[in-house]
């Protein structure tokens, strides 16, 4: 009697420590997954942000272009 519940609990032992090696493993998994989600997320989000910053680049040059050519206007203007 007493092998038989040393074997049944050396059984739920390795059974134990089986279960939490692979749940460890799947932890890690889905912990990765995530990671790597996130770091594409982070990327998408730098690239759109570069994207803006070039698109407000632009709208700011044409700004100062119309700026400046209402003002060389203005300046031909008064010189009349």
């Amino acid at each position: 009697m007493k092998k038989k519940m040393l074997l049944l609990s050396a059984l739920l032992v390795m059974a134990t420590v089986s279960y939490s090696a692979e749940k460890k493993q799947s932890l890690e998994a889905s912990l990765n997954s995530i990671e790597n989600k996130f770091n594409d997320l982070l990327e998408k989000e730098a690239q759109k942000e570069k994207e803006n910053l070039k698109y407000r680049k632009i709208s700011l040059k044409l700004k100062l272009q119309i700026l400046r050519q209402k003002r060389k206007e203005k300046k031909n203007f008064s010189k009349n």
